[in-house]
C-alpha cells in the first residue's frame, strides 16, 4: 500500500473492501494487505454496509459503533481510508452498485472488489457480477479452513486469485469470546478492542 494514510488524490489502483465490519479485526487487514501487495494498489477503501441484504438489520452493531471502530483500526494503517457511501440515506446495498457510486467520485480510478475465496461460490447470483468484472475487477483472497478449489466459470477464471492468508479470524468469533467476556486483543488491533471495552459491546446486556 501507499506509505502514506488515506487515499491518493486521483489515479490511483484502489481495492475496495466491504463487508458488516462487526467488529471489524486483524484479518480483515491482513486480506487488504494481501490484495494490495498482489494486485500492486496503491490504497485499500473498506466499505460498512448498512445491512447486508441476509442479515436482520437488529443483528449488527449500530452503524455508527461499526464505523467507530473501523476508522480506529486504520488510524495507523498506511493506505487506507473509509467509505461511508453504503450508510448515507439511499445509498447502494449490491457491490456494482458501491462500485460505480465510488467510481463517480473517483472517475480516473482504477477499481477492484476484494472478497473472501468463499464468496466466489455466491458470484454467479450477484446482481451484475459481469459488470463488475467489466467495469472494475475481483480480487479473491483465500482463507484458512476453505478448499482450495475455486469454482469454475466464465466469471471465477476473470478473478485474481491470492493464496497465503494464515489468519482464521471472523467477527462472530470475537463477538463470541466479547460475549463470554473472553480476551480479544490477539484478534483486533488494540483500540478496537478498548472501544469494544468502553461501550460493552456484544455482551449479554448491550
Amino acid at each position: 500500500m501507499s506509505p502514506k494514510p488515506g487515499l491518493p488524490a486521483d489515479m490511483a489502483r484502489i481495492g475496495v473492501l466491504g463487508g458488516s465490519f462487526d467488529p471489524v479485526h486483524r484479518g480483515h487487514l491482513h486480506i487488504a494487505l494481501l490484495a494490495a501487495e498482489s494486485a500492486s494498489l496503491d490504497a485499500v477503501l473498506f466499505v460498512p454496509a448498512a445491512c447486508p441484504p441476509h442479515k436482520a438489520a437488529n443483528s449488527l452493531a449500530p452503524e455508527a459503533d461499526r464505523l467507530a471502530m473501523l476508522e480506529r483500526a486504520l488510524e495507523t494503517e498506511p493506505g487506507a481510508a473509509v467509505s461511508r457511501v453504503e450508510l448515507e440515506p439511499g445509498g447502494p446495498r449490491f457491490t456494482v452498485d458501491t462500485l460505480d457510486a465510488i467510481q463517480t467520485r473517483r472517475p480516473g480510478d482504477d477499481l477492484r472488489f476484494i472478497l473472501g475465496w468463499d464468496s466466489l461460490r455466491d458470484l454467479p447470483t450477484w446482481k451484475d457480477p459481469g459488470g463488475i468484472l467489466d467495469r472494475h475487477g475481483i480480487i479473491a483472497v483465500d482463507r484458512p479452513g476453505v478448499t482450495d478449489a475455486v469454482p469454475e466459470s466464465g466469471l471465477t477464471s476473470r478473478c485474481r486469485l491470492v493464496r497465503g492468508n494464515p489468519l482464521a479470524i471472523s467477527s462472530t468469533q470475537i463477538r463470541d469470546r466479547a460475549a463470554r467476556d473472553l480476551p480479544i486483543r490477539h484478534l483486533v488491533p488494540d483500540r478496537v478492542a478498548e472501544y469494544i471495552e468502553s461501550r460493552g459491546l456484544y455482551r449479554p446486556h448491550s
